[in-house]
């Protein structure tokens, strides 16, 4: 059974390398590295999806975490 969980971000993008089942991928002035079913050739425009409930929060200054993709932002409103 299919569930549906918060919302999903989803932003044109381009592979810039792909190795072990992974892609880098450049987001606007963002690289991030994502899952990759597809596998083939770099240079490809995709799109890159991000899952609301896949976004944490840290301080600047936070302990290392798990995340494989870490990005600088600024809270705006809560």
């Amino acid at each position: 059974m299919a569930r549906v969980v918060g919302t999903e971000n989803v932003l044109p993008a381009r592979v810039t390398a792909r190795a072990d089942g992974l892609a880098t991928v450049r987001v606007g002035a963002a690289t991030l590295l994502a899952l990759d079913p597809l596998g083939e050739g770099a240079g490809d425009d995709v799109f890159a999806c991000v899952r609301a409930e896949e976004v944490s929060l840290e301080p600047p200054d936070g302990a290392p975490t798990s995340a494989r993709n870490r990005l600088a932002a600024t809270v705006t409103a809560t």
